[in-house]
């Protein structure tokens, strides 16, 4: 009994290597896990031998110690030889397919476990082990009924259990997933086994978007592996997608010390790096991610990203076109080289690719559902046009608007609720709706309307060359009695020209360094004689107000009744009052340019596409 015991202990450590995972990245510009080269994603699915299982001491004792020690074309002859004098050998037929399925036939190994269990019904180890092979085999809807099968039986079994929340990971279904970890966790796992749980875990909660959760199974997996490559990286990408990029950045370089090579530590340390404007490093972090590996798209995207933002164009379009290459369906790349094409004016193909942004996971997606509008007669047709992205975006598109009324039937037009009354007056006939909060699963039709398109779409139907961009004086009509309030407030500043400026923008400080121009270096300018300067920037600046007027003597004009951020009929009323409009790329420029007011877009070397 002894040595059977032994041996059981043996085929039980051997099991426990049956099966390997590899989990793949998301798509994205940030690498989520680890390159699967790293032995330690490597799956511990591994089956637990039973002991009421008695194996034939002189026939395959031999076997079981080749399997055991690795030498796995020599277990197989042995038992081949046990199968020819004895072809219903149930343990035989068995561990035959067990090294079958470690050898990656995974078919031929279903068909050996099957014969096992007609000839051994009740043995859970093969059940377990058939499990394996079908979830190895692409069948797991087989694999996840005979994890089930085993459950019923064995409740508390941490490896099935282990078994079976990957399988439903695989299916995306992670809340499901995450119960499986949770019940393993709490059956006394061995500590291999532990860990390895605890890491799906945290990629499960990760794809919950549950931060809390997932860094908390990270830590633990790393408080009893420190020196683990995956804990120490996936913990940072935890932090990195909190927001907590010192933090990330740190473990990063923990998992950096422990392998130089993982290119993906090094790529989500480039993302950092262009996030803060620290582009030297991001240059030299990417150039590492791609040195490790070269077929990694996120670095390709991402390096040819930082080259645009510190102009140097040249090499982008290849990068990008490189990483789609490397991944087909990279919707940020195409999104990305679709940017390059409208820059370089080949519109044709830049409105092609720009559809691709319906695929970026961070796209604003909007649930409307009625059939797309590919150019079908509007005669007597209602088309709904929904908005996305950002106010100043929905101005520039706008432009777009007068040559689809011109051959529309009804338009609604959906907006946000701070420009409804600007667009119902600009686009008269026009039914503007205010945009709501809704969420993109759940479908919505609105009664009445026949087809949808995108307020950006219009521009891949009407601007597909320069020659099809009109010269239009405006298209935004501000309210007549608020312009003249704005007309008295700037008559009483005196004589001279009225000038508004803006000097920020961006929503990160990647894109605020490329795109404002501070206070400071406005200094020359703001001291031209006869003129007054009237602020138009938006969000709290009263401080840098005082500081250039303390530095220079010169007066920014502000109203605290004039918030755009919350009254954008009475922004509008005041541009539409000014001489001359001094603006950074921001929301300023395209309502100047809309509503008619000579403008001044500051630009860098390098400018987007608009």
């Amino acid at each position: 009994m002894q040595n059977e015991t032994t041996q059981l202990n043996q085929i039980e450590n051997l099991f426990r290597q049956t099966s390997s995972d590899n989990p793949g990245k998301r798509t994205g510009t940030l690498t989520q896990n680890l390159p699967t080269t790293h032995h330690e994603i490597s799956s511990k699915t591994g089956i637990t031998a039973q002991p009421h299982i008695s194996f034939p001491e002189n026939e395959i004792k031999t076997a079981m110690q080749k399997h055991q020690q690795g030498d796995l074309a020599q277990a197989m002859a042995e038992y081949e030889r046990l199968l020819q004098r004895e072809p219903d050998h149930a343990d035989a037929l068995h561990l035959s397919g067990v090294i079958l399925h470690q050898q990656g036939d995974h078919r031929a190994a279903i068909k050996r476990i099957e014969r096992a269990l007609q000839l051994k019904p009740n043995a859970l180890l093969f059940l377990k082990n058939l499990a394996s092979a079908c979830r190895s085999a692409g069948d797991l809807e087989k694999a996840k009924r005979l994890c089930e099968e085993v459950l019923t039986s064995e409740p508390n079994d941490s490896v099935v259990l282990n078994m079976l929340g990957r399988i439903h990971e695989q299916q995306n279904d992670y809340a499901a997933a995450v119960h499986c970890y949770r019940t393993a966790l709490n059956s006394n796992p061995t500590p291999d086994d532990k860990f390895d749980i605890l890491i799906h875990a945290g990629d499960c909660y990760s794809r919950l978007n549950d931060r809390e959760q997932s860094l908390q199974c990270f830590r633990y997996a790393l408080s009893d592996h420190p020196k683990s490559l995956v804990a120490n990286h996936n913990l940072a990408r935890e932090l990195q997608f909190a927001n907590r990029m010192s933090e990330a950045e740190a473990y990063y370089m923990k998992a950096l010390e422990i392998d130089r090579a993982c290119s993906s530590a090094w790529n989500n340390l480039g993302v950092i790096y262009q996030g803060r404007a620290e582009y030297l490093k991001g240059l030299n972090s990417l150039n590492q991610a791609i040195e490790a590996n070269p077929n990694l798209p996120d670095a390709h995207n991402n390096l040819a990203n930082i080259l645009e933002a510190i102009g140097e164009p040249d090499r982008c379009q290849e990068l990008y076109e490189r990483a789609i290459q490397l991944r087909p369906d990279y919707a940020e790349a195409h999104h990305s080289l679709s940017q390059v094409h409208l820059r370089n004016r080949e519109f044709e193909t830049g409105w092609k690719l720009y559809n691709w942004r319906y695929r970026k996971q961070d796209h604003d997606h909007r649930p409307f559902r009625h059939p797309t509008w590919n150019g079908e007669s509007l005669t007597n047709k209602n088309l709904l046009v929904f908005s996305e992205q950002g106010i100043g975006d929905v101005v520039m598109f706008a432009t777009c608007l007068p040559d689809l009324l011109a051959q529309a039937g009804q338009v609604t037009l959906e907006v946000d609720g701070r420009m409804v009354s600007l667009f119902e007056r600009s686009f008269p006939g026009t039914k503007v709706i205010p945009r709501e909060d809704l969420d993109p699963i759940i479908p919505v039709t609105l009664p009445g309307i026949d087809f949808q398109i995108c307020l950006a779409d219009l521009p891949g139907r009407y601007r597909n060359h320069f020659s099809q961009f009109p010269r239009q004086e405006k298209i935004l009509t501000a309210d007549p009695e608020r312009r003249q309030k704005w007309k008295s407030r700037l008559n009483k500043l005196g004589e001279g020209l009225k000038i508004g400026i803006s000097w920020f923008g961006g929503k990160n400080l990647d894109l605020q360094t490329r795109r404002s121009l501070p206070l400071g270096h406005w200094e020359q300018i703001l001291k031209t004689p006869d003129v007054h300067f009237v602020n138009l920037q938006y969000g709290d600046h009263q401080q840098e107000l005082l500081e250039i007027h303390h530095r220079t003597g010169v007066k920014i004009n502000d109203w605290s009744d004039s918030d755009p951020m919350k009254d954008l009929d009475d922004f509008s009323a005041k541009i539409a009052e000014l001489d001359l409009v001094i603006s950074i790329d921001n929301a300023t420029v395209h309502f100047a340019g809309g509503l008619g007011t000579p403008t001044w877009c500051l630009l860098n070397s390098l400018p987007d596409w608009r």
